[in-house]
């Protein structure tokens, strides 16, 4: 099965209020199948490096080997690293929210973003042509 992938520009910009910004802050994923999270530096953003990912209160921190979130979640292969953060969601039948935020370190500072949230919204992945 193939995955969906979904970038998601993060910009940081030590005078704003939140500091760090996404392009995409809501993320809505449908069809039962499996989507590929990333986390990127956006090209017009105050150079950084990723610092720690909190999803669903849990928090991974920047280095960390690949891990999954909770036992029983639909999450997996959470990884944190320097230039991007990635991680699987393997949308099902249940319409489920996943609120996180990100921080950043530049200059020997920490940055957090504001809340934002993955949703998965199940339903089916075929196009259905209904006469």
């Amino acid at each position: 099965m193939s995955e969906d992938k979904h970038e998601i520009d993060v910009t940081l910009n030590e005078s704003a209020d939140p500091p760090v910004t996404f392009s995409k802050p809501d993320l809505v994923l449908k069809n039962k199948k499996t989507h590929k999270v990333i986390w990127k530096q956006a090209d017009e953003s105050e150079d950084f490096i990723f610092s720690s990912l909190t999803i669903d209160g849990e928090t991974f921190n920047n280095p960390t080997d690949k891990k999954d979130p909770k036992s029983g979640t639909v999450l997996s292969d959470v990884n944190v690293g320097d230039k991007k953060i990635t991680l699987k969601d393997k949308v099902g039948d249940e319409h489920l929210e996943f609120p996180y935020t990100v921080n950043v370190s530049a200059g020997g500072k920490v940055y957090s973003s504001q809340s934002a949230t993955i949703r998965d919204t199940g339903g089916s992945a075929r196009i259905r042509n209904e006469h």
